[in-house]
């Protein structure tokens, strides 16, 4: 994957991931060094998926770090607006 993303020429690349934490950090930090824009599916524990109990929160950084409901605002999160330090 790596060398795929170093040598895109100007093609357009996304990539999407699942899968464990860490995991998800890895391709986090490889596809930040390429430049790519990357979107990652959270495995949040949520209580009742609709917002109440605030279970699912991670947290972001946007405008300073703060916390959002991955069940409401995601599961689905752009790699560099999270606090990998807080989910790892």
């Amino acid at each position: 994957m790596t060398h795929e993303l170093a040598n895109r020429g100007d093609q357009q690349v996304m990539v999407y991931a699942c899968g464990p934490t860490p995991m998800m950090h890895a391709v986090s930090k490889l596809t930040a060094e390429t430049e790519v824009t990357t979107e990652v599916s959270l495995e949040q524990m949520m209580g009742c998926g609709l917002g109440g109990c605030y279970s699912c929160v991670v947290q972001v950084i946007n405008n300073g770090n703060h916390y959002v409901r991955s069940c409401l605002e995601g599961p689905v999160f752009n790699s560099e607006k999270l606090n990998w330090a807080d989910l790892t």
